[in-house]
């Protein structure tokens, strides 16, 4: 299984882990997202019969920080 964000290869980091499941499924992970962060995400499995090649958009918003003011 291999991972690509806008065609480059995802190598694994702690920013990046790729986690295999029991029932089979694989999935990515991506640890404090930032703006950078957002791309075309790819997951291609090669096995013998043959290539699988899933795609999606990942956008990333920004969001408000919060001030908590003590009275």
């Amino acid at each position: 299984m291999s991972w690509y964000v806008d065609n480059v290869e995802i190598r694994q980091t702690d920013d990046y882990q790729v986690i295999y499941t029991r029932d089979g499924w694989c999935r990515l992970v991506i640890r404090d997202v930032m703006l950078e962060d957002e791309g075309e995400y790819t997951a291609k499995a090669v096995n013998e019969a043959g290539t699988c090649i899933s795609t999606a958009y990942l956008t990333v918003l920004r969001t408000k920080k919060l001030t908590l003011w003590s009275l």
